[in-house]
């Protein structure tokens, strides 16, 4: 995290103090994240992001939040309304989307905040949204290195079964979730692997109280369980792990404190 948004400032700095931009003593940056400010990996997000720009006084972030975890079915129409009139006096000289409901958003509407010199940066697991055409345009991705996880994992545990626990209602987390089959394919690891896809709050809680003996726990998020709830992963991980008779592992630094083992 803290490599892709150092990596992302710089890109910035060379695109700003480019010959075209160097007249420009100001620059305007809009922010606008999927999530909202208290989960864990918005605010290592937001976090990262503002040191990049400490003690730099020619930069003027500015911070949206969709609540995408939480709400469902976003006017976005309306709130891209409510963007245009809250920063209409002020020039947006760049926008920064994280992860893919605001990417998505923002790719959809390319009149958005329409100025002459804009730069697209996306910092996002999702590798399918379609690159704006009228403006340039970066792609961060966000890359989980399962593969040292599961390896970590199995240094510190040793399991001969093992439970995976992931959300896949959307392209996104279904593309997740093939990345971790094939990052555990890589590792030559071979456990009695058990996937619990979209399974309600409740069957988990049950399924994971009564595992049995050396069993770990791989947590791959849950936006929104089978029933429909929605969670923040955070909250998610925490009302497994206390009902949980196994470790529970994962590849979020952000989800530690949570009850997950590492």
């Amino acid at each position: 995290m803290s490599l892709l948004l150092k990596s992302l400032t710089l890109v910035i700095l060379l695109f700003l103090f480019s010959p075209a931009s160097s007249s420009k003593s100001k620059f305007n940056i809009l922010v606008i994240n999927s999530f909202h400010p208290d989960m864990p990996w918005q605010k290592g997000f937001d976090k990262g992001l503002k040191s990049g720009f400490k003690d730099k006084n020619n930069f003027q972030l500015f911070f949206e939040y969709l609540d995408a975890g939480r709400i469902k079915d976003r006017d976005n129409e309306a709130f891209l309304n409510f963007l245009k009139q809250k920063y209409q006096s002020i020039n947006i000289d760049f926008i920064i989307t994280e992860s893919t409901a605001a990417s998505t958003m923002i790719f959809n509407s390319p009149d958005f905040l329409a100025i002459s010199k804009k730069l697209y940066i996306n910092a996002s697991l999702d590798f399918s949204l379609q690159k704006n055409q009228t403006s340039p345009y970066l792609n961060f991705s966000v890359k989980p290195d399962f593969t040292n996880a599961l390896v970590d994992m199995n240094n510190r545990y040793q399991p001969e079964n093992l439970v995976v626990i992931a959300d896949v209602k959307t392209s996104a987390r279904k593309a997740r979730l093939e990345v971790f089959k094939k990052s555990l394919a890589e590792t030559g690891l071979n456990f009695n692997t058990e996937y619990l896809l979209d399974w309600s709050i409740e069957e988990l809680q049950a399924k994971v109280a009564n595992l049995p003996a050396k069993t770990a726990i791989f947590y791959l998020l849950i936006f929104e369980d089978g029933n429909g709830k929605k969670f923040i992963p955070y909250d998610a991980v925490k009302i497994l792990a206390d009902k949980a008779n196994a470790p529970i592992f994962t590849h979020w630094d952000s989800l530690l404190g949570s009850g997950v083992v590492g």
